[in-house]
């Protein structure tokens, strides 16, 4: 049987981090969680996940900056990440795209969307 695959979800909404982690959980894959961008690149130097899904707005180090940072790490950068936000204007999505998304949700967000895009990203 192989491994599960390991998320690492960053928000800094709480309420996001419980409902799409135990979903995503219920699934069968590992979630990780991280309310800050700080933590969150922390956690993906520690971790190595198969997956990062980033909200854009976090305090200490915004999702772009971390979606910059984790493509600028040689052991990080071809992690796909997700980008969860309330940015949902055209330009916002595109410069979503710009700093190294590989998909881009929208809040308020459905969660079978998010459950289908991971399976989605897993089957690439």
């Amino acid at each position: 049987m192989s491994e599960k695959k390991k998320i690492l979800m960053a928000d800094d909404e709480k309420n996001i981090l419980t409902f799409s982690g135990d979903i995503l959980r219920q699934e069968g894959y590992e979630v990780i969680i991280a309310q800050d961008g700080i933590s969150a690149f922390e956690k993906a130097l520690k971790e190595k996940p198969d997956l990062i899904i980033l909200d854009r707005n976090m305090p200490g180090m915004t999702g772009d900056e971390v979606c910059q940072k984790i493509r600028a790490t040689n052991d990080l950068k071809n992690i796909p990440i997700i980008f969860l936000s309330g940015q949902d204007s055209k330009s916002q999505i595109i410069q979503g795209y710009s700093e190294g998304a590989n998909e881009y949700l929208t809040k308020p967000f459905n969660v079978n969307e998010l459950v289908e895009t991971v399976k989605n990203i897993f089957a690439k």
